[in-house]
This record gives structure tokens, C-alpha cells and sequence, in this order.
């Protein structure tokens, strides 16, 4: 997990953070104090979320905005066919009493 902040600084200031991200689902949660977004009402403020390549962006919106990305990975594919039929019955039981011993 990753945070930072509060960001403060000169009118257009980048701010840039960066991560190695493993193969899963991530939020980006940005909060603005004022409640009025970063984009256009005080400013012309932007946010940019790149996995790979651009997958969020944004600015206008109101005391947060939550953005979710990435995979919870694969599922794996379902098993094929069902487990083999069992065999067949036992035989029949042993004889109840034992038989007569040999004979020499």
C-alpha cells in the first residue's frame, strides 16, 4: 500500500509517485480537503494512473474519488470431463464356515 501527502506547493507542481505493482486489483483514492476536486474551479489540477499505460485520469470530482484497476488474476479454467465410473461390485462373499481340512 502506498500513500502520501498533504501535497503542497506552487501552482503547477508535479507530484509523481511510483510502485511496483504485483498482478492484482488496486484502488487509487485521492481526497481534496475543499471538497471541490482539483480541476477547474481553483485551478486546472489533473490526476494520471498509469499501469502500463494510462488507465485513470481525472480532476474533476468532489471531496474524493476512489478509482480501482488491475486484476484479481485468473481464474483457473474448469476441469474437463467428470472422474472415471467406479469399478465394478465385489465378489461374492466367503463360504460361511471353513471346509473340511485336507486329506493326506
Amino acid at each position: 500500500m502506498m500513500s502520501g501527502g498533504p501535497y503542497t506547493g506552487s501552482p503547477n507542481t508535479l507530484f509523481s509517485e511510483m510502485s511496483a505493482c504485483v498482478d492484482g486489483q488496486y484502488e487509487f483514492i485521492i481526497n481534496d480537503s475543499y471538497g471541490d476536486g482539483i480541476c477547474c474551479g481553483y485551478g486546472q489540477g489533473s490526476y494520471l494512473v498509469k499501469f502500463g499505460t494510462e488507465i485513470k485520469s481525472g480532476g474533476e470530482f468532489g471531496s474524493s474519488k476512489t478509482e480501482t484497476f488491475g486484476t484479481c488474476g485468473s481464474t483457473p479454467p474448469p476441469t474437463t470431463g467428470s472422474t472415471p465410473s467406479p469399478t465394478a461390485p465385489p465378489t461374492s462373499s466367503p463360504t460361511p464356515v471353513p471346509s473340511a481340512p485336507p486329506t493326506s
